[in-house]
């Protein structure tokens, strides 16, 4: 699960580092969303979405669940590469 769909709260389950760092990553231009650069780490995120990182490899949000009773939002993602 994930409190919003946000590419860094994303980013943070997917690859298992902190939203912080993701929001660093994106800033220096090493994520990609869909094949696309992408400099926003606020920028939501919807079903099939893939997400790249160099040298972390990829990860696909595949299937967005619902909400949670603690008001989060539960998702299935695939993870690829490193």
């Amino acid at each position: 699960t994930v409190s919003s769909l946000r590419l860094d709260a994303v980013m943070d389950l997917a690859f298992r580092i902190s939203r912080g760092r993701a929001a660093e990553l994106i800033r220096s231009g090493r994520v990609q969303v869909d094949h696309l650069l992408e400099l926003r780490p606020d920028r939501k995120l919807g079903e099939g979405v893939m997400i790249s990182v160099r040298g972390m490899g990829r990860a696909q949000l595949a299937q967005i669940n619902g909400q949670t009773k603690k008001d989060r939002t539960s998702i299935m993602l695939l993870r690829y590469g490193v």
